[in-house]
């Protein structure tokens, strides 16, 4: 079962359909959210996301599975 923090995590990634990991870790910590590593192993576990790495920068984007999860489909 998702969480509420990983269902945020995903409603961020895909408002903006690419996220680098380094801006997420920031919003995180603004929203108060516990151990983001863990939930992003768990989000790319579930290929409810990718993780990209163009020119060494690690970003994540989101997978037509997360889309669904999200929109409670």
């Amino acid at each position: 079962m998702i969480s509420q923090e990983e269902k945020a995590i995903l409603k961020i990634i895909s408002d903006r359909l690419l996220v680098k990991k380094s801006e997420l870790l920031k919003l995180s910590k603004e929203m108060g959210n516990g151990d983001l590593n863990k939930s992003l192993e768990f989000l790319k576990d579930g290929g409810y996301i990718d993780i990209l790495s163009p020119l060494g920068e690690t970003s994540l984007a989101i997978t037509q599975k997360g889309m669904r999860i999200l929109n409670g489909d």
